[in-house]
């Protein structure tokens, strides 16, 4: 694949599985690389004043060298431009990857690249990473989803691995100036510089619309997990849960369970294969109980799945960045929509569908057959069981 992939004309850019409006927000849902990539791009293009993007992963790759163009480009007309990527997640970019950028007029910070400021502890900054996948334009456009800036979310067609994910376009004033004071704290506390706006770890947009996230200075991320639990607690038809990494705590096992006991239908939708070494180990256990106590479980087989979403009753849809698991829970910046509203849900279904139609019911967790399989599963164990208290 060439540096300048073949995107299409911004024009022409599909609008998405669904578009819908929520308290004064048009909200649109895309599906995969294929069709975020370019409607980013096209927003990034269009840009008067500012563009800010927050991101766990940009690859040293075609992905990440057209966004670092297009962002290079929005500064050279003027924007402010201002980056944080994860210097973890973004480990593979050379040292003078952003030069071009930074030579326009740009601003790059990268989280935790050696300790936290202040003097925190070297192991937290070691543990806790920017995972968030946020672009906000002008104030006026925000996307939150699941897609980091590489090409494995590119189709094949475009020397990609056709990544399988989700994320939402949200155009409105109040959910992207949530997002974009989430930003500012974040930039805030790498640069200890005074924000342009205060930002909460709840933003609440309106009725049927909340942006969730965590903050630097307050790192847990119960905040989403709740926001999980109370939408499955209320559930009165249907829970559909897709997710990438699957290590729930028991308090979440457990609502699952009495929700499928009350005749709820609950169905978890998980890759078949990871792209992390010890993910389908420590996510065994929880996969066994569910299927025990008649859970269905899925597993994706048309690639990764990476997406991480969650539909209830057909109305209720979250999608973002946040993990069932415990670093997302305890120590990662995420960033997660929540969003009420009939015509989203269904679309929601229909993409559920589509990947059930491309993955295989689970009748049974792999146990560990031989010593290293079981030598893995205990260290997953061991490495939950340090969460427990969180």
């Amino acid at each position: 694949m060439t540096d300048q992939p073949a995107y299409k004309d911004p024009a022409a850019v599909p609008h998405g599985l669904a578009t819908t409006q929520v308290d004064g927000h048009d909200i649109t849902l895309l599906r995969d690389g294929e069709t975020v990539f370019p409607a980013m791009l096209a927003d990034i293009a269009q840009a008067k004043r500012e563009v800010s993007l927050e991101m766990y992963w940009t690859g040293n790759d075609a992905v990440g060298r057209v966004f670092r163009g297009a962002l290079t480009a929005a500064a050279r007309r003027g924007c402010l431009v201002r980056v944080v990527c994860d210097a973890f997640g973004s480990l593979e970019l050379p040292a003078g990857f952003w030069d071009e950028l930074l030579a326009a007029g740009g601003q790059v910070s990268p989280f935790h690249s050696s300790a936290e400021p202040a003097g925190a502890p070297l192991w937290r900054s070691l543990v806790s990473r920017d995972h968030r996948k946020v672009l906000c334009v002008d104030r006026r456009i925000v996307y939150v989803g699941g897609l980091n800036l590489a090409a494995p979310w590119l189709p094949h067609s475009q020397g990609g691995a056709a990544w399988r994910d989700t994320a939402l376009r949200l155009y409105g004033s109040e959910a992207a100036a949530a997002a974009a004071g989430l930003f500012d704290q974040t930039w805030k506390y790498l640069r200890e510089l005074p924000a342009i706006h205060g930002a909460r770890p709840i933003a609440t947009v309106g009725p049927r619309l909340v942006l969730l996230a965590n903050h630097p200075q307050h790192r847990s991320g119960r905040v989403i997990r709740r926001m999980y639990l109370w939408a499955i607690r209320r559930a009165q038809h249907s829970i559909d849960i897709t997710a990438a990494y699957f290590a729930p705590r028991l308090l979440f096992v457990q609502a699952l369970l009495r929700a499928h006991r009350s005749g709820v239908r609950v169905r978890i939708l998980l890759p078949l294969h990871s792209d992390v070494f010890l993910a389908n180990v420590v996510a065994a256990p929880a996969i066994r109980y569910l299927l025990k106590h008649g859970i269905s479980v899925y597993a994706y087989q048309n690639g990764f799945l990476h997406a991480k979403t969650a539909v209830v009753d057909s109305r209720w849809v979250t999608v973002g960045s946040h993990n069932l698991d415990a670093l997302s829970w305890a120590f990662n910046l995420e960033c997660n929509v929540a969003i009420d509203d009939r015509k989203l849900g269904q679309a929601m279904d229909r993409s559920f569908e589509e990947d059930l139609a491309a993955s295989v019911q689970l009748s049974s967790a792999p146990k560990p057959a031989g010593l290293v399989d079981r030598a893995r599963e205990i260290g997953g164990k061991l490495l939950l069981a340090g969460y427990r208290w969180l």
